[in-house]
């Protein structure tokens, strides 16, 4: 919770907090060349000859449903329909039209979980930093109603921030 942070969202934005951390204080951690981010229950298995410019390794895993029915699994009806046209909007204002496509798609890069190169990770960066900025006035606007869920409900922009990695 050291300088420009937003730990205190972390209940809503899960592994989020530390990419932002990273990002924000990237030149305190060493400037390293490559940076990556782990999760307590999942590993991912990668080796030094996998790491090249440009590439990210992830996790990924292939659904049955549409992402678009994925993003918001857990939320009723009202609250999935409300946020994902919101995000939809968001995301088109920004520029990034083919996000609805992506809403159709099968494969989602889960956990937050992955190892990349310092370029590779700034471009990243610069794509979800703003994402996570708007997702914390979100949660301070209480545009969704998370008194009364489940933490695992209340983690909703996390999972958001997953699937737009995976857009990325």
């Amino acid at each position: 919770s050291v300088g420009d942070n937003v730990s205190s969202y972390n209940p809503f934005l899960n592994e989020a907090t530390a990419l932002y951390w990273i990002g924000k204080h990237y030149d305190e951690i060493g400037d390293p060349d490559y940076v990556g981010i782990n999760h307590y229950r999942r590993h991912l298995q990668w080796s030094a000859e996998m790491l090249h410019p440009g590439t990210i390794i992830a996790t990924s895993f292939v659904f049955i449903q549409r992402n678009r029915d994925l993003i918001c699994f857990h939320l009723d009806k009202g609250n999935r329909d409300k946020l994902l046209a919101f995000l939809s909007n968001e995301m088109k204002k920004a520029g990034y039209v083919d996000f609805e496509d992506y809403l159709n798609t099968h494969i989602l890069y889960a956990c937050n979980m992955f190892v990349t190169d310092r370029e590779t990770f700034f471009r990243y960066f610069a794509f979800i930093a703003p994402l996570i900025r708007l997702f914390v006035r979100l949660i301070d606007e209480k545009f969704l109603s998370l008194d009364k869920v489940s933490a695992t409900e209340k983690r909703i922009y996390g999972y958001m921030i997953e699937h737009l990695t995976s857009y990325w």
